[in-house]
């Protein structure tokens, strides 16, 4: 009963650190005006694709003659209509309905990558204060020493060069640790700028650890990416969009129209009647039936080679995290279940050691930890860029 209280639990706090992920990250999207100025470009675009399928503009056309005294003026005045061969029109309210539905998909493809740009700006602010909290330990055990051996200096029990080399260790650390703090004001002033400008202390107080990911199978990645990639969806609906495009293009060889109503007045006498014309399109169209077959056959092969070149990335992707993985699991039990800098303390303090060897030695394990650190930020940087389309959920 209690293993399964334990594990309850733990899924709770999982559950629990993804929701406040989730929720901190459509704050700031929410804030965006990136996204804003997009939409609404994306927004211009759709009308203006639409505004394509219009009918030409009415003419309107007045005339007026001169004739001899004795005969008098005449004049006329009429309004006529144009239209395309009725096809073009159906096939362009296709490729219009088309493109509205690719913008859609461009639009959350948008979405999705502030929403991945975002959450990666997070992992850096955690690995950032996190490498933080490692040499803010280690300074306080250099301040330590650094008085101690100032007092011991002071006392004759220990020489100038031992003051020299804890102050130099101390100098170093100290400045290591004003580094990361420069870092992480930019880190906070990028979140910002993504915010809107509005203050992020409250959001970024809470990311302590990074987002609970897991590395889902091969299977489920293809399946994600053909579902859910939007710029599947995107370049899907625009060669659809283009092939009615092409179509609408071929029909347009066939004549146009023109209907209208015509008034006369010649010697004093009204004429009402109607007018017909017919165009001839012998030269308007030459080459664009070519150029928009050959841009749909552009876009079927950039439809295959982008979902090509995608699930070749996830494969690597995938591979690159199971190794981090792996890496990162080597190097744990070396720095989660003991600390070694107090360990070091322990034995300088109890005279094991000379302080040369310690500061040798904690030079080595700080090495060491950063690397394992920068092992684990690599793991759920890598996995927060596999895991994308969990975010559109």
């Amino acid at each position: 009963m209690k293993k399964i209280y334990s594990l309850a639990i733990i899924f709770l706090a999982l559950t629990t650190v993804a929701q406040d992920y989730e929720t901190l990250l459509k704050t700031i999207v929410a804030n965006n005006p990136d996204i804003a100025a997009m939409e609404a470009s994306i927004e211009s675009e759709v009308l203006s694709i639409k505004s394509d399928n219009n009918l030409p503009d009415t003419d309107v056309d007045f005339e007026h003659q001169w004739g001899p005294k004795e005969v008098g003026n005449k004049w006329s005045v009429g309004i006529s209509q144009g239209f395309e061969w009725p096809g073009i029109y159906s096939e362009r309210r296709k490729a219009a309905q088309s493109a509205t539905d690719a913008m859609a998909f461009l639009k959350r493809s948008n979405y999705l990558d502030k929403l991945l740009e975002v959450k990666l700006l997070f992992i850096d602010i955690v690995n950032t204060r996190k490498n933080i909290a490692i040499m803010d330990e280690v300074l306080n055990h250099m301040t330590q020493l650094k008085e101690k051996y100032h007092n011991g200096y002071h006392q004759g029990e220990v020489t100038i060069l031992d003051v020299n080399k804890i102050d130099i260790e101390h100098i170093s650390v100290s400045r290591r640790c004003n580094e990361l703090r420069t870092q992480l004001t930019i880190l906070e002033n990028s979140l910002a700028a993504l915010n809107g400008g509005k203050d992020c202390s409250a959001i970024i107080a809470t990311l302590n650890d990074y987002p609970q990911d897991m590395i889902l199978s091969e299977d489920d990645y293809v399946e994600m990416i053909k579902q859910n990639d939007p710029m599947l969806g995107y370049n899907s609906f625009m060669t659809k969009s283009q092939a009615s495009t092409a179509k609408a293009a071929k029909l347009k060889n066939l004549p146009g129209f023109s209907l209208g109503y015509l008034h006369v007045n010649e010697l004093g006498t009204h004429f009402n009647g109607f007018k017909i014309g017919l165009s001839l399109p012998l030269f308007s169209n030459r080459n664009k039936v070519a150029a928009s077959k050959a841009l749909l056959r552009s876009l079927e092969n950039e439809e295959t080679s982008v979902e090509v070149a995608k699930l070749s990335a996830m494969y690597s992707d995938r591979a690159k995290v199971l190794t981090l993985h792996k890496e990162m699991n080597e190097y744990r039990p070396m720095f989660e279940d003991s600390n070694n800098i107090a360990l070091l303390k322990k034995a300088l303090d109890g005279g094991e050691i000379s302080l040369l060897t310690y500061l040798q030695e904690v030079n080595y394990f700080l090495k060491a930890q950063r690397e394992y650190m920068d092992v684990v930020y690599q793991y759920h940087y890598s996995l927060a860029r596999l895991n994308r389309y969990e975010l559109l959920k």
